[in-house]
């Protein structure tokens, strides 16, 4: 059951890179925002980037793509069950995740994100065990600051710590290992990974937290 729950990790976040690359995915078009009209035309001349219009995004079975905006305020994915997709945006405030099993948001390594933003997790899922499919912020810019609240995942890549609820997760000290190519699950002693993945959740009353390092072609 590790495993399942593991390599489908590695799965959706591959499909989803695909989003901000053009390359093609499983899954349908996404339906994406246009840059809207700057109410800030400082903030936009300083970023090259249009001030964003929403702040709030509600995920659907089809991926989100949010493209080439900034935001200056708190931006907030919740409810539903999907992917919100931020590509080539620049967040000055924080991003939050309020959602149960399925909801995500994948920030892509273009975007750009201020010394202030804190990334925050707020979960609707209480008990959840090995199988759940946890909310997660899957980071590939550079390291945030996450507070989880209930049960949920933060992956980012191997070379990017995770920083979550104050404690720095560095993804070589990783205590497991998933191949996604052979379906391997073992204790991570240092094979190639290009991920890591820290999940936390409640089973059964108890917290159970792991740090696993992810390899996939």
């Amino acid at each position: 059951m590790k495993k399942l729950m593991l390599l489908s990790v590695i799965v959706l976040l591959l499909c989803s890179l695909c989003a901000c690359t053009g390359k093609e995915t499983p899954t349908a078009a996404a339906p994406t925002q246009e840059p809207a009209a700057s109410e800030e035309p400082a903030a936009q001349e300083a970023s090259g980037r249009p001030e964003a219009e929403q702040y709030e995004y509600t995920p659907t079975a089809e991926q989100t793509v949010v493209s080439g905006l900034l935001f200056s305020k708190d931006v907030t994915v919740s409810g539903g069950t999907g992917i919100v997709v931020f590509c080539d945006c620049e967040f000055k405030g924080n991003i939050i995740l309020k959602g149960g099993e399925g909801t995500r948001i994948i920030l892509n390594d273009d975007c750009v994100l201020s010394d202030a933003t804190e990334g925050k997790i707020l979960s609707t899922v209480t008990e959840a065990t090995m199988a759940s499919d946890l909310p997660k912020i899957m980071n590939f810019c550079s390291t945030v600051k996450v507070t989880l609240e209930g049960s949920g995942a933060v992956v980012a890549p191997l070379n990017l710590p995770i920083v979550l609820n104050g404690t720095t997760y560095k993804g070589e000290e990783s205590e497991w290992f998933v191949n996604e190519v052979t379906g391997e699950f073992t204790e991570y002693s240092g094979q190639e990974a290009q991920y890591h993945n820290i999940c936390s959740w409640t089973e059964n009353g108890e917290p159970v937290l792991m740090a696993v390092a992810i390899y996939s072609e």
